[in-house]
C-alpha cells in the first residue's frame, strides 16, 4: 500500500495566534479515576484538550510568552502542559521560568518542565536538574522526576552532570541507572568508562523472560552502548565477555512484514520504554547491531586482535558477532582475514565478512568487491549491496537487480527502494509484492544510502 508523505495544510488547519488564551484554557481537564466510564462530553473535553496542545505548539513564539504566565495556573494539568508546549516550540525564553517551575513548583509540574528542559538543550538548566538527582533517596513520587532529570542531562550534554549521573547508576533502582546510564552514552564521558564496566560486568545476564528479567536486560544493553559511545580501550575486556552472551542475539520478529519508502533510513526502537535511545537496522535480520560487537567496532583499531583472537570460538554466535565488529572497525588489519571468511563453509560468516569488507575503507577491499560484481557473485554482491549502491558504478544495475532476485532479504529490498535509483526502486517494489510485503512511503529517522553518494 502507497500512502502520501502529508496533505498541504488548508486554511482550517493554520494556526491562529488569536486563539491563544481560548487554547490554553482547553487544556484543562478533569481527572478521570475511571477511565471506562468517561461520557461523551468528557471525552470531547479531552479530545479537545490533545487538539489545544498540538494547535499551541505549530502557532509557536506568539503563544510563548501566555504558555509562561500558564506555568503558574493553579491548574496543574495547565502547569504540565504549557511546560510541555515550551519545549515543543523551542524557544529559549522559556529556559528560565522553567528552571523556576522545577525549583519551586509541585511534583505534579516535574515531567513537562524537566522534559522541555533536555529538549532546549541549554546548559543553563543544569543545576537544576543535578539538584533533583541528588535527592536520589527521595520518597517514590518524585522517582519519576529523577528518570526524566536524567535524560534531559543527557540531552543537554554537559559534562558537569557526570559525577551525579554515576551516584545515579550506583545506587538508583533499575529505571534510574537505565535514565543514568542512557544519559553518560550521550555525554561521553571518560569518567563514566570504570563504572559502566563494572555494572556490565557485575550484572548477570537474565536467564528467564519476566518484567524484571527484561529490565535487567535492558540495563546491560545500554551499558553496552554507552561504552561503545564512549569509545574506551579500557571497556574492551568487559565487551568481549558480554559478546559471549547469547542474550544480545536475537531474530527480527517478521509477522508484520512492511517496507517502507521514506526519504531518510528507517530506525528500529529497541528499548519499547519511551526513553526515545535508538537501535541500529542490523536487529532485522539477528545481527548484533547495538550489542558488544557493534561497541567494540565502534572502539576500533584497539578492539581488532581482541575480535580476531575470538574468531575460533566454538559458538557460532560469537564467531558472527566478532566478524560482524571488525566491520565497524573500519580497520585495514582486518582485511585480509575477511576476505579469507568470505569463503567459509559457515554462509553467515560468508555474508558478515562482505557486509564487513564494505564498512572498509581499503583498496584491497574495494578490488575484492569489485571483483565480485564482474564475476558476478551473487551472495558478496547482495551481502555488500550498500557498497555497490554508494559506487553508483554506470550499468550495474542489472546485476544488482539480479542479486536480490537471487539472494536478496528484506533489508537489501528496502535499501535498494531507498537508494534513489529509479531501475532498483522498481525492482524493489516488484520484489516486495512477490514476497508478501507491503511499500508505503512515510517519513522516518535517519539516513538512506543513496546511488552514487561516493563519487560525490
Amino acid at each position: 500500500m502507497l500512502s502520501a508523505k502529508g496533505a498541504e495544510q488548508t486554511a482550517d488547519d493554520k494556526p491562529d495566534p488569536s486563539r491563544i488564551a481560548t487554547l490554553i484554557e482547553s487544556l484543562k481537564v478533569p481527572d478521570f479515576h475511571d477511565k471506562s466510564k468517561i461520557d461523551a462530553a468528557e471525552k470531547a473535553r479531552v479530545d479537545a484538550a490533545a487538539k489545544a496542545q498540538v494547535e499551541l505548539a505549530k502557532i509557536g513564539e506568539p503563544a510563548v510568552e501566555p504558555l509562561i504566565a500558564a506555568l503558574k495556573d493553579p491548574d496543574k494539568k495547565v502547569q504540565n502542559s504549557a511546560a510541555f508546549i515550551l519545549g515543543e516550540i523551542g524557544d529559549r525564553k522559556a529556559v528560565v521560568p522553567l528552571i523556576a517551575a522545577i525549583q519551586d513548583a509541585p511534583d505534579s509540574l516535574f515531567p513537562g518542565a524537566i522534559c522541555s528542559l533536555g529538549r532546549l538543550k541549554d546548559p543553563r538548566a543544569v543545576e537544576a536538574l543535578v539538584g533533583i538527582l541528588s535527592h536520589y533517596q527521595a520518597d517514590v513520587k518524585t522517582r519519576p522526576s529523577r528518570i526524566h532529570a536524567a535524560i534531559a542531562l543527557g540531552e543537554i550534554g554537559d559534562p558537569r552532570a557526570v559525577e551525579t549521573l554515576l551516584l545515579l547508576v550506583k545506587n538508583g533502582d533499575l529505571d534510574e541507572q537505565i535514565s543514568a546510564i542512557i544519559a553518560l552514552g550521550k555525554i561521553r564521558d571518560q569518567r563514566a568508562v570504570e563504572t559502566l564496566s563494572s555494572v556490565l560486568d557485575s550484572t548477570p545476564p537474565p536467564t528467564k523472560k519476566t518484567h524484571a528479567a527484561n529490565k535487567i536486560y535492558v540495563l546491560r544493553r545500554v551499558c553496552v552502548w554507552a561504552l561503545g559511545e564512549l569509545r574506551n580501550a579500557q571497556a574492551i575486556s568487559s565487551l568481549m565477555r558480554a559478546l559471549r552472551e547469547q542474550e544480545f542475539y536475537w531474530v527480527f520478529d517478521t509477522s508484520q512484514p512492511r517496507l517502507v519508502s521514506a526519504d531518510s533510513y528507517t530506525r528500529f526502537f529497541t528499548l519499547g520504554i519511551g526513553l526515545g535511545w535508538e537501535g541500529t537496522m542490523a536487529e532485522v535480520t539477528g545481527v548484533p547491531g547495538d550489542g558488544p560487537a557493534w561497541a567494540l567496532g565502534k572502539i576500533g583499531e584497539p578492539a581488532v586482535e581482541p575480535l580476531l583472537n575470538a574468531l575460533n570460538d566454538k559458538k557460532a554466535f560469537v564467531r558472527e558477532a566478532c566478524v560482524f565488529g571488525l566491520g565497524y572497525t573500519g580497520s585495514s588489519n582486518a582485511v585480509e582475514s575477511l576476505i579469507t571468511l568470505t569463503a567459509d563453509k559457515d554462509e553467515n560468516i560468508r555474508w558478515l565478512a562482505a557486509e564487513a569488507l564494505s564498512r572498509i575503507a581499503d583498496a584491497r577491499a574495494t578490488q575484492y568487491l569489485m571483483e565480485a560484481l564482474k564475476k558476478p557473485n551473487w551472495e558478496v554482491i547482495t551481502a555488500a549491496h550498500l557498497f555497490f549502491i554508494r559506487c553508483g558504478v554506470e550499468g550495474s544495475e542489472p546485476t544488482l537487480i539480479k542479486a536480490l532476485n537471487k539472494r536478496g532479504t528484506p533489508m537489501v529490498a528496502l535499501n535498494f527502494l531507498n537508494s534513489g535509483n529509479a531501475q532498483l526502486k522498481t525492482a524493489a517494489e516488484a520484489w516486495a509484492r512477490s514476497h508478501g510485503y507491503r511499500t508505503s512511503t512515510a517519513t522516518i529517522n535517519g539516513q538512506t544510502t543513496k546511488w552514487g553518494e561516493a563519487r560525490q
